[in-house]
């Protein structure tokens, strides 16, 4: 891709698609009853999703796993219903296929999702199978944005384009739902 603006500036990079393929991607979901820190409040529930989806074999794959829980909920006084969602985050958000090739990788959720006491709710899981610039941009922002420490050294952010900043990127996704009772 080239682009070019009125004054003659110009950027260009280029970018391959994954092949679209089903990644055998699975998700189960557990619920725990949890007491409330407070005595006078009630008991809740709290989500806990595991994934697991199939490599691709004799090839170098990069992977993005997120996803959101979304909970209609009913007033049970006045009877209006509210629509609640929150974001699902894993062990590992972008990962490589290193050490997997052709195997099963398993992710789990690393918050507890809650509050989860609704009438129903859905879980969304989505599995990208991207290039490797789209990883290499994305762990360089982790590293950027994970910084605490006011004397360490500066991590630069990946980038590839020439005459830029930044990458042209793209993925093929793979996505389950799944309903809660």
């Amino acid at each position: 891709m080239r682009l070019e603006s009125e004054k003659g500036l110009s950027a260009e990079a280029t970018c391959t698609v994954p092949l679209k393929r089903s990644s055998s991607l699975k998700a189960d979901t557990f619920t725990v009853v949890r007491q409330s820190p407070e005595p006078s409040w009630p008991a809740y529930r709290t989500l806990h999703v595991r994934v697991t989806f199939t490599d691709f074999q004799k090839e170098e794959n990069y992977y993005r796993l997120f996803g959101m829980v979304t909970g209609y909920y009913t007033n049970l006084n006045t009877g209006n219903t509210w629509l609640q969602s929150e974001y699902v985050r894993f062990d590992q958000e972008y990962l490589t296929d290193k050490g997997f090739d052709g195997k099963e990788i398993v992710q789990s959720t690393i918050d507890n999702l809650n509050p989860f006491i609704g009438d129903s709710c859905f879980v969304k899981i989505n599995l990208l199978n991207t290039e490797k610039s789209y990883y290499l941009y994305h762990k360089s922002l982790d590293n950027y944005n994970n910084g605490e420490n006011p004397f360490a050294e500066v991590t630069p952010v990946f980038s590839y384009v020439t005459g830029g900043l930044g990458v042209v990127a793209a993925c093929t996704i793979d996505s389950v739902v799944i309903r809660i009772k």
